[in-house]
């Protein structure tokens, strides 16, 4: 019963985790619900990436340390500050 609900949750899984980020790469963090005070702000990627949580050690400009789920993650590459 749980095999198509499960399969479909494993590949959403799957394609988030498609994102290749490396230590020191800027990335804009968004969609928090959780702490929405941090979408928007910008960091570094810290650490290796965590699969089996879907997350990125991420350091913000204000010195946070946040542990972010890769949908949750956008590459700064590219945007104006």
């Amino acid at each position: 019963m749980c095999f198509k609900e499960c399969s479909q949750k494993r590949a959403r899984h799957r394609k988030s985790a498609d994102v290749e980020y490396q230590i020191g790469d800027s990335v804009i963090v968004n969609g928090l619900k959780s702490k929405p005070h941090y979408n928007g702000q910008v960091g570094t990627i810290k650490g290796e990436y965590i699969p089996g949580k879907d997350r990125w050690p991420v350091l913000l400009l204000d010195g946070a340390i946040l542990s972010v789920r890769t949908s949750n993650l956008t590459s700064s590459l590219g945007v104006r500050i």
